[in-house]
């Protein structure tokens, strides 16, 4: 089972990590998480990203500029400012373009953290903080080709008791594939990798959680009706409704501190063919 942690142990680290992963000469950082603005800010627009559901006014945003320990800027999505029904259906997301790539070869490296309200509704001071023993689901990866999915497995009527708990899947082609082992914990810090590989007949996945103190699982599978020339999709972050919430979204969150995505490299061949073309179309015209 995948641990609790601390915040402030952790979150200082995570860019240094994921970004000496990107420089190993066979891939190439095609996106890493900038963010700037206060805490609260509405994500909305800020770096590339979009919002599939339009946030109820500028003090209540669905996604927003969370900061972190050390200096780290990210964001998150979730119930703590928005508690009202979604208007779409059950789910909503924040997704950006990281463009135009195969999706074989391609990583997403996410550090991330479940949160939940810890102050409790107080009807006399109604900006005082929200709490809701609700429990919503979401989920990282690519747009409607992979993603890791957590879904809440446990809560309490107590905002101290840390209790509150999610347990990950695989999001493949509408099929939800459990994530043997792994159980994550309101606060824990974790970290996610999510690589696509090609084979003979389509596209691989392979996806790691990875606690603060090193224990990691994984879980890997093949992606249906893919071929390996499949365009890479938009990277994502969900939000939704799991089937047990009684009155709609709850004040909780998944926090993003880093995130990082890498393809693979030209190869040489064609680098080197790339380069001659413009040699022949001179000798060409000189001949």
């Amino acid at each position: 089972m995948l641990s609790k942690r601390f915040l402030t142990a952790f979150l200082v680290l995570p860019g240094a990590v994921l970004l000496g992963a990107a420089k190993t000469g066979a891939t190439t950082t095609v996106y890493t998480l900038g963010v700037s603005g206060a805490a609260g800010d509405v994500f909305d627009g800020v770096d590339g990203w979009s919002q599939s559901e339009a946030n109820f006014g500028s003090e209540y945003p669905r996604s927003y500029v969370q900061p972190f320990s050390g200096g780290v800027t990210g964001f998150s999505v979730g119930g703590f400012y928005d508690t009202e029904p979604f208007t779409g259906g059950n789910s909503m997301s924040v997704f950006r373009s990281v463009g135009v790539h195969d999706a074989r070869g391609a990583g997403l490296e996410v550090a991330f953290q479940l949160q939940d309200s810890e102050v409790l509704v107080d009807s006399g001071n109604p900006g005082g903080g929200y709490f809701d023993t609700d429990r919503n689901q979401f989920s990282l990866g690519f747009r409607d080709l992979v993603s890791v999915v957590f879904q809440p497995s446990g809560q309490s009527a107590d905002p101290a008791a840390d209790a509150a708990a999610w347990n990950p899947f695989v999001s493949v082609d509408g099929e939800l594939r459990a994530f043997t082992g792994a159980r994550l914990q309101e606060d824990g810090l974790y970290t996610m990798d999510l690589s696509v590989t090609s084979v003979a007949n389509g596209l691989n996945y392979v996806a790691t959680l990875t606690d603060l103190g090193g224990t990691s699982l994984t879980s890997s599978g093949s992606i249906p009706g893919t071929s390996a020339s499949d365009p890479l999709p938009e990277v994502e972050v969900g939000w939704g409704l799991s089937g047990s919430e009684a009155d709609g979204p709850g004040s909780n969150a998944v926090a993003i501190s880093s995130m990082t995505v890498t393809v693979p490299e030209p190869a040489l061949p064609l680098l080197c063919l790339a380069g001659l073309i413009p040699l022949l179309g001179l000798r060409r015209r000189l001949g």
